[in-house]
Order: structure tokens, then sequence, then C-alpha cells
């Protein structure tokens, strides 16, 4: 989707810049500002948003400068009037009936003596426009505090209703309290109308200074036309790695600007489901209005809560033009587009039971060992434990609970059957699966951490929390035994190797895989590790090294790929 502008974006070769400075906010200032943001959107052609761009500028500038006016004053007490020991909230009460008694006259006057002005710099890429207000000086520690705690409320507003309650007209006379007043609810409402998601919004110290950030990306400054809906491929998509694993889970993925307009696709939405040239162009108008209107248009949609989850979504998107149930989630990412993941949901959670395609129907275990049909052979086991998973689902719905117990088994299922290994049975919060192949079973507990990496970018993003995976991966021999049962009969696996993986397991952080010496002799020349330890085997005493994995090279149908663990734990 490209973006027309008044100058075509390709013939920026280099960042446009402007800098302002000010030590106070007069008339003349103002308009001198006023005339840098209006070149500014004439540049990009559009002029509608001077009005918006100066507001969140002058309220990030004025507290810039109350900063400033504040520390001389608090100078001044010490040195003039020896009150060096006034605490925060009575230091604060003087200022304001300084500055309510006299204006500032007096600070810009000292200021410009002792102190750089307060910096406004605009920097346009071809991505972004970079908003930056610079004063001097870092906020002492009770300061950042209220800053941060501020910008938080702020964020967390969803209109100006605040102003009209009781709470709020008991405190508003402390409008010089940093973070106080009107002015970050502005910036904070402006974005949101902008469709600018409020993590582009900072405020932060760096080098002895205090720095407020706006970055807006050029697509908010157009109504782009979305002539056809593009495909992102494999390895080649602004999903990132999130598409690679995202797919292996049978999910597809959509995105979005934040007007509702579809501009791409992932490739295996059109494979799967045989979509035509002429039906991927369709793709919006099969869009159900009701999705359009909540998600996109409504007064609770994206803009305001950069998020949405469990949407149901019912679209005729099969060959035959049948319909097909989707359960959607999104996130407005920091470049104002919407990414959506969408999981087809072709059979419905009971009221009373467990899901029919559940996997809890292919783990019921039962019976005794049969010891005639058992055998000791050479494998590696991997041993995984889904931290705390038993406590968390027990605090949910069930309508939640089935689902997300599902999607956490359909994860492990499929990695370990995508590789060869063969799942021996889930024990609550955790899992245990056999492979012939030392690399196989590291390939495999890789993807499986990727995979909830992935997942709990998602899940952070909509406040919910993280599902942490540790696995144990050991290699030798175990003890492979029959369960018999009257109709059927289960493998069973057991044996030091077992015992082993498991303790690998247990002393993992989150997030993280561990590997055996044993194991590690094995598939060397195709990992890297972060971090090596040793563990006493409980059993036989003997001391081994153990590695944390940090990535895992392998070779499928002749094309080398490198699986990166990025949520590893210095």
């Amino acid at each position: 989707m490209s973006l027309k502008l008044s100058k075509p974006i390709d013939e920026i070769k280099k960042n446009i810049e402007f800098k302002y400075s000010v030590y106070e906010f007069n008339k003349d200032n103002s308009d001198g500002l006023k005339k840098h943001i209006a070149r500014i959107t004439k540049f990009i052609g559009n002029s509608v948003y001077r009005g918006p761009l100066f507001a969140m500028t002058y309220e990030l500038a004025v507290n810039g400068l109350k900063a400033i006016y504040k520390r001389i004053y608090e100078e001044f007490l010490e040195k003039e009037m020896s009150l060096k020991s006034l605490n925060y909230e009575k230091s604060l009460s003087l200022f304001r009936a300084e500055i309510d008694s006299h204006g500032t006259k007096n600070f810009v006057e000292v200021m410009q003596e002792k102190y750089k002005p307060v910096n406004i710099k605009y920097i346009i890429d071809s991505e972004d426009i970079l908003i930056q207000v610079i004063n001097e000086g870092e906020p002492t520690k009770i300061e950042n505090d209220r800053i941060q705690s501020s910008l938080l409320n702020c964020k967390n507003l969803e209109n100006f209703q605040y102003l009209f309650d009781e709470d709020y007209s008991d405190n508003e006379e402390d409008s010089h309290r940093e973070g106080a007043g009107l002015g970050l609810t502005i910036i904070v409402m402006t974005l949101r109308n902008f469709g600018v998601s409020l993590d582009n919004f900072k405020v932060y110290s760096k080098n002895g200074n205090t720095i407020s950030e706006i970055r807006i990306p050029l697509i908010v400054f157009f109504k782009p036309e979305v002539k056809k809906v593009d495909i992102a491929k494999s390895k080649e998509t602004p999903f990132d790695n999130e598409n690679e694993y995202l797919r292996k889970m049978g999910y597809y993925m959509m995105r979005f600007d934040v007007n509702g307009n579809v501009f791409e696709v992932t490739d295996n939405l059109v494979s799967d489901f045989s979509l035509t040239k002429e039906k991927i162009e369709k793709l919006q108008t099969l869009l159900p209005k009701d999705f359009q209107n909540e998600v996109f248009i409504g007064p609770k949609g994206i803009k305001l809560k950069e998020k949405f989850e469990n949407f149901r979504v019912r679209m005729p998107i099969n060959k035959d033009n049948s319909l097909v149930t989707f359960n959607v989630h999104g996130y407005l990412s920091t470049n104002s587009t919407v990414i959506t993941v969408w999981k087809p949901d072709y059979i419905g959670v009971a009221q009373n039971k467990i899901a029919e395609d559940s996997v809890f129907r292919e783990l019921k275990l039962r019976d005794t060992l049969s010891s005639e049909e058992s055998s000791n052979k050479k494998m590696t086991i991997i041993y995984g434990n889904i931290s705390g998973l038993a406590d968390f689902i027990q605090n949910l719905p069930q309508t939640q609970a089935i689902p997300l117990l599902n999607m956490v088994f359909e994860i492990i299922v499929k990695s370990i059957d995508r590789h060869g290994g063969v799942l021996d049975k889930f024990m609550q919060d955790s899992f245990l699966a056999r492979f012939q192949n030392p690399l196989d079973a590291t390939i495999a507990s890789a993807e499986i951490q990727a995979l909830f990496e992935t997942i709990n970018g998602f899940r952070i993003r909509s406040g919910k929390k993280s599902i942490d995976v540790k696995i144990g991966v050991h290699s030798g021999k175990a003890i492979l035994g029959l369960m018999r049962s009257s109709a059927v009969g289960h493998e069973l696996l057991t044996g030091n190797t077992l015992i082993v993986a498991r303790q690998l397991s247990k002393l993992c952080e989150l997030g993280t895989l561990l590997i055996s010496e044993d194991t590690f002799k094995l598939i060397k020349e195709n990992i890297t590790f972060y971090k090596k330890a040793i563990m006493k085997n409980k059993k036989s005493g003997k001391i081994k090294k153990i590695f944390f994995l940090d990535s895992v090279r392998y070779l499928i149908a002749n094309k080398n790929y490198t699986l990166q663990l990025r949520n590893r734990k210095n």
C-alpha cells in the first residue's frame, strides 16, 4: 500500500528535519512553531493536521518549560531562602503560588542565563514523523513516578468524563503537578483519533535530558485507496516470524488499515481455501458488516481499545462459497496497521464436555504395563513443563478454558508429529514425547518454544498472562512397553532417561530449552548455546554438563533453516 505525497517518497534521500527552541511560549513563539508545522503538513500534502500537531507539540513543550521553571524555583528556595528540607508537596505549592502571582517572566530570565532552551524537533523519513521535545535535566524519582503514572492513567481513559468526576474537581487546582492537567489527555485522545498506537508516545530520560516523543506513521495522514490485496509469502512478510510460527498451527493472518480495508493476507489462506485472484480482490466484500462496524468504526473500536479478541466471523470463503467460521484476534501495531490472526473454528465447544476435536480424547491412557511386550531402546526424550497451567485453567470459565487447552495441546502435538516424534502422554502441567533422532527432538522442542513466544506476544498485548514452557531434552536408553486394556493397547515410556529429561525441565528457566551433555554430543554441529552449567544425576550421582539452547540449524528439502529462540534469559 503506497502513500501519495506532494513529494514522491523515493525522493526523500535523507531525513527531513526542523528544530525550534523556546524559553517561553508567547504569541511570537507560538506563531513561529505554527509556521514550521505548516511547512511540514504542506510537504506531506495534508494541511488538515496542522492544528492537532501544533496542539500536541505545544502541550509537550509547555510541560518541558514547567519542569525547568520548577527546578529554577527549587534552586532559589534552597540558595536564597535557605529552605533545603521542603518536601515535594510543599515545594510544588510554593511554585504554583509564584506562577499565579508573577507569571513566568522571572523564570525566563534565569533560564536564558543558566539553562538550555526547550528544543522541539520534527524529523520526517519515508515511514514516520517523529516529534521530540527535549528539556534539560532529568526528573527526580518521585517526579518520574508521577509522570509515568499520569501517562498510564491517560492511556486508560476512553473519554473526557473524568473532568466531571468529584475526585478530579477536588484536585484541579494542582495543575502544575507533573503530568497533571489536560495536556497528556489531549495528546492521548488525538493519537487515538489518528489511529496511532499509544505505544508510540513515550517520556524518558537520556544523557541528562528529559525527552517526550511521539512517532506518527505517515500512513495516518492519508486515506489510501486499496486497489488490490497483496499476498504475504513465507519469509517475505511484514508479519516477521509471527507468520512462520502461526502458519504451523493452522492460523492465518490479515493486515488492515485503521479504516478497515484489508490489504494483505498470508499465502496459506490463499492455498488452503483455493482462493482465486477474483475472490482475493473481493475479500473486503466478504467480511461481515458487524465485524467492520464493531472493530473499526464503533465507539469501542480498534482506535480506542488497540486490540480485540475472540471475535467470531463467518465468511463464504470456501471454494463452493460455503461459510467458514473463524475466531479472530487483532491489535493495532506501532505503524498504524491492524494485524489480525484468524483460526478456523470447525467444531464448537460443547456445553458440558470437552470439545470433540480436543486432544484429551487421544490421551486417556489406562491399565497396566505388559512386561513381555516391553523393550529397551535408544531414543531422545523431551520432557516439558507448562508453568502453572492447571491452576491458571481452574480460574477460567469453561468457554475460555477448553479453547485455551486445545490451543496449548495443538501447538505441542503438531510440533512433535511434524518432526517425527511420538507423544507419550500429558500429565496436568507436563508432557512427554520420544524421538529416534536427537536433532528432530531438539527442533521440535525449539519450535514449541518459538510458537509459545509468538502466542505470548498476542496474549501480553491483550493484557493476559503469558503461557511459559520449560523443556528438557536427553538421549539414552528407555524402556518402552505396552499398556493393555480389554479393547486397546497403548505404549508407555519409563526409565532413567525419562528421569533425567524431567530433571532438566525443572532446572530450566521459563521459556528456555535445556539439553543434556549426551544429546549435545550427538548434535553439537547443529546448535549454539548461550549458557552452560552442570547437573548431578539423582540416580547415578554422575555430574554432567548441560546446555541452554540459543539456536538450532537444520536442513529440509535441501533448504537450510535456523530457529533462534528470542525469549531466552541471560
